[in-house]
């Protein structure tokens, strides 16, 4: 049951960035002033030039993972403080 929010997290980003389409893709600039859409951006750090949208996803989510995971572990341990202190939010 703990891993259940966190799955459904993950299930729900892996969605959102699957289901960029053209239309709905995040634009930036690029030092060179070449406008990217943000798969495409993201693409490249990964020196594939693809805008496939499964790969795309999967690269994000490998870059995003270890800040995820960062996160949870001290929100877990804060929550793990207070409730063991008795205090409540």
């Amino acid at each position: 049951m703990p891993l259940l929010g966190g799955s459904l997290a993950l299930a729900g980003a892996w969605g959102f960035l699957v289901s960029w389409g053209e239309q709905t893709l995040p634009t930036l600039v690029t030092r060179g002033r070449a406008v990217l859409t943000l798969p495409l951006a993201i693409s490249t750090l990964g020196a594939r030039n693809t805008t496939d949208p499964g790969l795309v996803a999967a690269l994000t989510l490998f870059l995003l993972a270890p800040l995820a995971v960062g996160a949870a572990g001290v929100l877990g341990r804060a929550l793990l403080r207070d409730s063991v202190g008795g205090r409540r939010w």
